[in-house]
């Protein structure tokens, strides 16, 4: 099995505020130009997107299916 890794910096990297209707796939398609790079913006985010979750009453974002507007992510670049 193949693992990808990603890292990011600030220079590469770029911010965004989810809107209302946002999903991440999206966002992926919209940003990175395929949907299929959701997995991207959840792993660069996963702490946002969780803690954002759980301020919502959720126990998690199931694989950030919940995500909320004015909740800003970090685009990798």
């Amino acid at each position: 099995a193949t693992t990808e890794i990603y890292t990011l910096s600030l220079h590469d990297a770029l911010p965004i505020s989810v809107v209302s209707g946002d999903t991440l796939w999206a966002i992926a398609e919209r940003e990175l130009g395929s949907g299929t790079d959701w997995t991207r913006i959840y792993d660069a985010n996963e702490d946002t997107i969780e803690d954002t979750a759980q301020e919502h009453g959720k126990s998690s974002s199931d694989h950030g299916h919940w995500i909320w507007p004015g909740e800003v992510l970090t685009i990798p670049g």
